[in-house]
This record gives structure tokens, C-alpha cells and sequence, in this order.
């Protein structure tokens, strides 16, 4: 390893030439940490001809506006009803998280060859607020002839708004 010293920077240098640490990168810094848990309702089952379409928008509350970037974890906990996944399972948060994804199933049981159930959550900051955006789509012929539904969830999270600098 070898240290080397510029005008205002330092690098380390490993031993096989690669830079491992240089003061001129941007490091993440924490502006508002936010937790706290959104329910998000069970999502009936629709059909191949009317499909259970579902978006909603929870607002997670506000974070300092020169906030660009998040990071951080979410759990996902199942109450009754279908899901795919088991309850209670963390996810890291940068982009949008899938909790559910299924084949078509008609009335007679025979799977499609298309996805036609999804349930995404997104974390986003606009506007100085930190949000939890959800889009499901629940289509299934199967599912929806007794009435079944995709869980109802609790998404407790644990995220970092901040920027790079």
C-alpha cells in the first residue's frame, strides 16, 4: 500500500496499483434520517376482462430539501390473505422492491404464459417529503372466482435521505 499527497487530497494506493481511497470522491452524508411503518390495504383479485388495477401514494413525511438520494431498509409483514413471499423479510431500499409476482391462472387451473400479478413499492423523495409509492395489478381468473386478495401489508422502514458530496 502506498499513501500519496496532493494539493488538497490524499490517495491510498494497494498493492496491486488499485486506488482504494481517495478524499477527491463524493461519500454519502446523511441529512434526515426517517422511520416509521404504512399500511397498505388488501388488493382484490381481479379477472383476465377486469383486472384488479391499484396505485396509491404514502407520504412518509418531510426531509431537508437538498436531499437527492436515499438509502436505507424496509420490512414487509404480511396479515391474511395471498402472498408469495414470507412475512417479516427486510429489503434494502434504492429502486422498487417486487412483493409479489405471479403466473396467470385460468378457472381451470392451467397457467398462462404471462406475469399478470404484481405488486411494486417504490421509495422516492419529491418535493422535500419522503414518499412510498405503490402500483398492484391483480389479474388472475383462479384467484378472483372465490374472492381471494393480496395481502394486506405493513412496510416498516428505516431510510437515509442525503447527498453526495
Amino acid at each position: 500500500m502506498s499513501l500519496n499527497q496532493g494539493a488538497g487530497f490524499i490517495t491510498i494506493t494497494g498493492t496491486n496499483g488499485d486506488t482504494v481511497f481517495d478524499t477527491r470522491d463524493k461519500f454519502f452524508h446523511v441529512l434526515t434520517p426517517r422511520s416509521g411503518s404504512v399500511s397498505i390495504a388488501a388488493r382484490r383479485f381481479g379477472t383476465a376482462t377486469s383486472p384488479g388495477l391499484y396505485s396509491a401514494t404514502h407520504d412518509c413525511g418531510a426531509v431537508d430539501s437538498n436531499a437527492t438520494h436515499i438509502i436505507g431498509f424496509c420490512n414487509v409483514t404480511y396479515s391474511t390473505g395471498f402472498s408469495q413471499l414470507a412475512s417479516g423479510l427486510w429489503y434494502m431500499v434504492g429502486g422498487s422492491i417486487l412483493t409479489e409476482m405471479q403466473r396467470y391462472v385460468s378457472l381451470g387451473g392451467t397457467n398462462g404464459v404471462f406475469i399478470s400479478t404484481m405488486r411494486i413499492l417504490t421509495f422516492s423523495l419529491s418535493g422535500g417529503r419522503l414518499w412510498l409509492e405503490e402500483a398492484t395489478v391483480a389479474c388472475d381468473d383462479q384467484q378472483a372466482g372465490p374472492g381471494n386478495s393480496i395481502s394486506a401489508a405493513t412496510v416498516t422502514y428505516r431510510i437515509y435521505a442525503g447527498v453526495f458530496t
